[in-house]
């Protein structure tokens, strides 16, 4: 495992678990596992031109996040059982705050959330674990400016989509 750290008894001794992950433009791969969990950091990225790990410091602990890429290529994440957003820009290999999420995302039984898309029209649209959606509008002028975001409609029926698979 990364740096030689020793995984806690009974974690997953076989690799990842829960662990969301994005194709960046260079071919790397950004991944932010929940297990195994390592000290420090909250997400990790491999290379396989050099078959290599590196990692990379969020200001927040990503655990269980769902991320979107954006049309300017950065990543979009809502923090762990928070109400903070942040996005990863490969450019210069760092992620940067953005603005707060005007609905609580996560549920409250298992901390989870909901898949994420992007749109046509470039916005990124956020399933909520606790029955919420939102929705972020980037900015027009891209980089490390904030976007935008609304909620959306709730989920219909009082249904929520904790940890819950979609495809568009």
């Amino acid at each position: 495992n990364l740096n030689n750290q020793p995984l806690p008894t009974g974690q997953n001794q076989a690799g990842f678990a829960d662990a969301g992950s994005k194709m960046l433009p260079d071919g790397r791969v950004l991944v932010m596992p929940v297990y195994p969990a390592y000290a420090n950091y909250s997400t990790l990225i491999f290379d396989p031109s050099s078959d290599t790990w590196s990692s990379e410091l969020s200001s927040a602990n990503e655990n269980e996040g769902c991320l979107v890429n954006l049309a300017d290529d950065s990543i979009l994440s809502i923090d762990y059982n928070a109400t903070t957003s942040e996005r990863y820009i490969p450019l210069s290999n760092s992620w940067v705050n953005d603005t707060n999420v005007p609905v609580q995302m996560y549920s409250s039984v298992g901390n989870e959330i909901g898949a994420s898309f992007l749109l046509p029209n470039k916005s990124a649209f956020f399933l909520g674990g606790s029955g919420h959606t939102a929705i972020y509008t980037p900015s027009p002028l891209g980089g490390t400016n904030y976007g935008n975001w609304v909620a959306g409609p709730d989920i219909p029926g009082g249904l929520v989509a904790a940890d819950a698979p979609a495809a568009m």
